[in-house]
């Protein structure tokens, strides 16, 4: 089926001959998508650099904040480090990109999220009492990336990891979609990443059901495709993946997200490929060779820049911080509306302020 499919995608017009050896040399992976950088901010270094600020600003103002207010900021303030300042590490992790420095940020962060949730539960209000499942939920998510980052760090906790993993799928059939597919990416990636492969693969949604929501769904697909390639089903991982691009146009209305989708498909495309070079001459290892020259042309395009797809957030934003007023120090202005990277419509509004 793979060489079917392959030999259809390059029909479509000759390339220019490359040696063996050109075509092994590796490539960059593109960067990753600007969408959620806020005015000023023109790298993603500069983008990390200014969410430590805003963390900072809020620490200091929930420091200053009466018992509740404090409590409301701070389970507020963990959410946001999950949801949004821990996404360029995921992000990078989840595309397989990420170097040691996104590991250790994610294990420093997530524990740092963990701490104010905690707090905060030890001093919620009373009269809040209605959304302490979703600080539940929250604390969850937080100890699911804590222990996906552990894992990557060479401490897992097999045990503790499958408890999690098991406690987030009491979510993954919520009413909320924004949940329901962070509980299906984190349940699936917390127990691929213990050796259940299997038990994700029966949980995550099939490849080509179509897209109609955040960027967490394409992952959702990606994911799968990842944990085929590495249970030895590349050539399946390949041809799904191609079928995916195809079905773009149909899944994506917004030309950006649509091109940042295509590039990342084609960036999974080309490491899966890249990491099972076929053995010996022949019709695949011709189309191999031909493939591979494409995909390298679509992501070191100068015309047409490659940026990867960013995650809308690595988990929802479920706990809002405390209305203007009700703490002394001066509240962090609303944010304005602005889509953080949207796949098919934008988002509500921009997170990535505090």
């Amino acid at each position: 089926m793979l060489i079917w499919t392959l030999a259809a995608a390059l029909a479509v017009m000759p390339l220019p001959e490359q040696t063996e050896r050109e075509l092994a040399k590796p490539i960059l992976p593109p960067p990753l998508a600007e969408g959620a950088f806020p005015d000023g901010v023109t790298t993603e270094q500069g983008y990390i650099d200014w969410l430590a600020a805003q963390y900072q600003k809020v620490e200091r103002e929930i420091e200053s904040a009466p018992p509740a207010a404090a409590a409301r900021g701070r389970a507020h303030l963990g959410n946001w480090t999950l949801a949004v300042r821990c996404e360029p590490h995921l992000t990078r992790l989840l595309l397989g990109i990420a170097e040691g420095p996104d590991i250790a940020a994610l294990e420093t962060l997530s524990e740092g999220a963990l701490r104010h949730l905690t707090a905060a539960r030890e001093q919620w209000p009373e009269n809040h009492g209605e959304q302490l499942e979703d600080l539940e939920l929250i604390t969850n998510f937080g100890r699911a990336l804590s222990l996906f980052a552990r894992s990557k760090l060479g401490r897992p906790d097999q045990k503790l990891t499958e408890q999690v993993a098991n406690e987030l799928a009491i979510w993954m059939d919520d009413d909320r979609r924004e949940i329901a597919d962070a509980a299906v990416l984190w349940h699936c990636a917390l127990h691929h990443e213990i050796g259940n492969s299997e038990r994700a693969l029966k949980t995550l949604p099939l490849p080509l059901a179509p897209i109609n929501g955040s960027t967490t769904e394409l992952y959702l697909r990606v994911l799968r495709c990842s944990i085929l390639s590495d249970s030895g089903s590349s050539s399946l991982a390949l041809a799904l993946i191609l079928k995916m691009e195809e079905r773009l146009e149909r899944w994506i209305s917004d030309e950006p997200s649509r091109q940042a989708a295509l590039c990342t498909l084609t960036w999974f495309r080309f490491r899966i490929a890249h990491s099972h070079h076929p053995e010996g001459d022949g019709l695949y290892q011709t189309i191999w060779q031909d493939w591979v020259a494409r995909a390298r042309a679509t992501l070191e395009d100068p015309d047409a820049p490659c940026r990867l797809i960013r995650l809308t957030g690595a988990i929802p934003l479920l706990l809002a911080k405390p209305e203007p007023g009700s703490q002394p120090a001066p509240g962090v202005e609303p944010p304005p509306d602005k889509a953080v990277e949207p796949v098919s419509q934008p988002a509500a509004g921009d997170d990535s302020q505090p």
